[in-house]
């Protein structure tokens, strides 16, 4: 771990801690015996409200998965294609998964979403190995191995580092920065633990509104989520089935949830 994402872990624990032991929640308690069942309801509320958007975002770019079958000839052929079809439909089934306990208020869904990026990581490094007329990632992943997330923030950042627009931007620190930050959750670190415990009770929450809260606060990022499958659903169509018609449309699928 880096100094820089030493500091922020360090940050997160220490401001864990003193949300814990705030006093405030203990007397807003005491002063509305209601409060912790309203803000239940404002947190399935908000689950609610952000699901819609996702969900609808989901069901305008799973199409476009389904329909990378008909490039592939045989299921099991080791191209690049049959790989890329492989994981943007794993990813369709995570999603469901993610959406039905994000709506049960389980943090659980955070999970699902690490997995959705760690497919579609995979599907933008075997896409843009594709575009060079290489094999060397893809090669390894049908013969068994594990490619490492490093290897496709390096394939990001070559490419990115093509645009204009991201002159003078370290992508590849702020993906590595992300992707310990996501970590966190899924490897059960102490901050994480800690926002398991109530400010109310200074106990673990078995009541699940931390849960909730928890979610709630973190579904945002489940939009983020699905905008990089449709980023990668573009470099697909662009660099691989080159359908410049689908491209186009999945562009402004891309601008329409933007502002949602």
């Amino acid at each position: 771990m880096n100094r820089d994402a030493k500091e922020k872990v360090n940050f997160l624990i220490n401001d864990n801690k003193g949300a814990i032991k705030n006093p405030l929640p203990k007397l807003a308690l005491k002063a509305n015996s209601n409060l912790l069942v309203q803000d239940l309801e404002r947190s399935k509320k908000t689950i609610a409200e952000i699901l819609v958007v996702v969900e609808n975002y989901y069901k305008e770019l799973a199409p476009f998965i389904i329909n990378l079958r008909k490039n592939v000839n045989d299921i099991t052929e080791e191209t690049h294609i049959c790989a890329v079809y492989l994981l943007m439909s794993h990813a369709v089934q995570d999603w469901k998964a993610a959406f039905l306990l994000a709506r049960n208020g389980d943090i659980g869904s955070w999970v699902f979403i690490r997995l959705i990026k760690e497919s579609i990581a995979l599907a933008d490094l075997f896409v843009l190995e594709f575009r060079k007329g290489e094999r060397k990632y893809i090669d390894k992943w049908f013969s068994g191995e594990v490619i490492g997330h490093a290897s496709c923030r390096e394939a990001h950042e070559e490419f990115f580092k093509e645009l204009k627009e991201n002159e003078g931007i370290d992508i590849k620190k702020m993906a590595s920065e992300i992707y310990h930050m996501e970590s966190l959750v899924i490897h059960s670190s102490y901050s994480t633990m800690l926002e398991s415990v109530s400010p109310f009770t200074e106990d673990f929450d078995y009541s699940g509104r931390t849960q909730y809260s928890r979610t709630s606060t973190m579904l945002p990022y489940a939009k983020g989520s699905m905008e990089a499958v449709n980023i990668s659903l573009k470099l697909i169509y662009l660099f691989l089935i080159k359908d410049a018609e689908a491209y186009e449309n999945l562009d402004k699928i891309l601008i329409k949830y933007s502002s949602k």
